[in-house]
């Protein structure tokens, strides 16, 4: 994994690292905040496994925009648990409507 870290001390400096696997990490301290891999795929907190994942590291919440696809404006949220294998439901919508269902 190649990575970039913004790290303070001993002094503040930007340390780099590079290897074949095509991965990127962007990391501050030593810890990874984001995560791009060969597929193109983003996390935010996590390892990502679909085009964009972020996992809350907070518990007091957080916020997050999602523009919706340049073919037809729908916008879709998936919500899983935590080992991505339950589907718990979708919030979908588009220019005309909104869409909310519920797999549990």
């Amino acid at each position: 994994m190649s990575y970039i870290n913004a790290i303070t001390s001993p002094a503040p400096a930007i340390v780099t690292y590079a290897d074949a696997t095509g991965n990127l990490q962007l990391q501050t301290a030593g810890t990874t905040a984001v995560t791009i891999d060969t597929s193109q795929r983003v996390g935010i907190g996590v390892a990502p496994s679909v085009p964009f994942q972020v996992q809350a590291i907070a518990t007091n919440g957080w916020t997050a925009r999602f523009n919706g696809r340049a073919s037809d404006n729908y916008s879709e949220l998936t919500f899983y648990n935590n080992g991505n294998s339950t589907n718990y439901g979708t919030v979908g919508a588009d220019q005309s409507a909104m869409y909310v269902g519920s797999n549990a």
